[in-house]
């Protein structure tokens, strides 16, 4: 058989793989390319990653095609029928290359005529040979995608607490972040994560002697950042029962059957507080109706003078950017950015609570369960988890392609990585995006 035939067949099995892809945007977020560009901790700046026969595989650049040059797919809530990963196909297999090159090759032949690894003009690797790996590349994402379990129900696009995705402004204070699903599987803390953004300051680097004083210095100019949906297990009370410090636990008795938050992983050893009152003496404004407060004499002082105790959140640690370090990772991809009104800001980040009361199943009162209620609700809302339901109802609120997404953020990391070991085990160690 010669060449000819073999082409239109590879052609026909890449299109119709392609399809797959287009019909299902879920599937298409498993599209992930290699990071270009990570922010560098120590030397405080955005670096170049050197380039390597992974990065120049055509395998990259018909990602990077699809994910309109980003590392992960974003649906932009228009584009519902876009034939995205079809056209991409087409325009390596199909389309004249660019003129200056010979007018035999294919798009493909010239994407491999330019890669760095083409050393004297020679194509890295035939065009036939590429188009092969594209095609058990595609197919073995999708196999690994319907092994996933399957969703007890099919994703329902709700309202979202009123909040929308910005795809063109740069986060800022008051907006919410939500992680790709899959772009933090190795990061507990930030996978399917809201993360409110809570203000500008100094980023915290610990005892870490290897950050420099000229990264340090760089680095200050950072963002901050509260996860609002990882409710823990402990009240406050359960927490201070291990501590000693008298003073502090005399200061937070108010709160003792408050549900703990992480809020993530910068200094864990800090408390912190969400609450809608401005008039807290040490409270920092977010937006109007959110108040972020760390004095706990302040708190203490707040109760003591009539402020009802539950209508604090308290949190443990937080997340932290060098603001460049989050400009990045918005380009690729790792982040959706949500904003609304000031009261849809407030209505998630401060009326919507998480109480531990005991599980009537288990038949002990020790067995908490988490269960999600807004304030002023004649009943809670019951949740089958408080961390995920969060998530996946604000993503699912930015459009229909959005919705799609939340059947990957229905499982947990450990699951996604053990069907998509393959897929996305490349990618993974690139993932470390905060110093959350």
């Amino acid at each position: 058989m010669g060449r000819k035939p073999v082409e239109r067949a590879l052609y026909k099995a890449l299109r119709r793989a392609a399809e797959q892809f287009d019909r299902n945007v879920a599937l298409r977020a498993l599209l992930t390319a290699v990071p270009q560009k990570v922010y560098h901790r120590s030397l405080g700046r955005v670096v170049d990653i050197e380039s390597s026969a992974l990065a120049n595989s055509v395998i990259e650049h018909v990602v990077r095609d699809v994910n309109a040059g980003a590392d992960f797919h974003r649906p932009d809530g228009v584009r519902k029928r876009a034939r995205l990963a079809t056209e991409t196909l087409r325009r390596y297999f199909r389309e004249p290359p660019p003129t200056r090159l010979a007018p035999e090759m294919s798009q493909l032949d010239a994407c491999y005529f330019e890669a760095p690894g083409a050393a004297g003009g020679a194509p890295a690797q035939s065009p036939l040979d590429a188009g092969f790996e594209v095609l058990r590349w595609l197919n073995s994402i999708s196999s690994a995608f319907e092994e996933l379990p399957v969703a007890a129900t099919r994703p329902v696009r709700v309202s979202g607490f009123g909040l929308k995705e910005d795809q063109c402004a740069a986060p800022c204070i008051g907006d919410v972040l939500l992680t790709h699903p899959i772009a933090c599987l190795r990061q507990p803390t930030l996978h399917q994560a809201a993360i409110l953004l809570a203000e500008g300051g100094e980023v915290s680097f610990g005892e870490d002697e290897s950050i420099s004083a000229a990264a340090r210095s760089t680095a200050a100019r950072g963002v901050m950042g509260i996860v609002l949906n990882r409710p823990t297990r402990l009240t406050l009370g359960q927490l201070l029962e291990a501590s000693e410090a008298r003073d502090t636990n005399a200061l937070l008795g108010p709160f003792r059957d408050n549900v703990v938050y992480v809020g993530g992983d910068v200094m864990r050893d800090r408390l912190l507080m969400l609450h809608p009152f401005a008039d807290v003496a040490d409270a920092a404004r977010i937006v109007d109706g959110v108040f972020m407060s760390s004095d706990l004499g302040a708190v203490n002082d707040a109760v003591l003078n009539g402020k009802d105790p539950r209508r604090f959140k308290v949190f443990v640690g937080h997340c932290g950017w060098a603001a460049e370090q989050l400009k990045l990772e918005c380009e690729r991809g790792v982040w959706f950015a949500a904003r609304g009104a000031p009261g849809a800001v407030a209505r998630l980040a401060v009326e919507t609570h998480c109480f531990l009361e005991p599980d009537a199943t288990m038949g002990s009162a020790s067995a908490l369960t988490p269960i999600v209620a807004e304030a002023g609700a004649k009943e809670p809302q019951y949740l089958e988890s408080a961390d995920r339901s969060v998530y996946t109802t604000l993503l699912g609120g930015f459009s229909e392609e959005h919705c799609a997404l939340t059947l990957l953020a229905g499982h947990d990391a450990d699951v996604l990585l053990d069907h998509l070991h393959a897929t996305v085990e490349r990618h993974v160690h690139s993932s470390d995006h905060t110093d959350a």
